[in-house]
């Protein structure tokens, strides 16, 4: 996947938050990112069972 998206940063949808996107690898994990001029930013790896409030800490 990291693959994919160095490639590709747009092919995954915006979120609501900011200009993160959000790359579900798994049913269980997804990656979360966003892109700066040309350089993509880990922000992190979820656990899609967590609770979605957390990713605004």
């Amino acid at each position: 996947m990291l693959n994919t998206i160095s490639k590709m940063p747009e092919l995954f949808p915006l979120s609501d938050y900011r200009d993160i996107r959000k790359c579900v690898v798994r049913k269980q994990i997804s990656i979360i990112y966003t892109v700066k001029d040309d350089k993509i930013e880990l922000v992190r790896v979820w656990n899609n069972k967590q609770n979605p409030k957390k990713l605004k800490d």
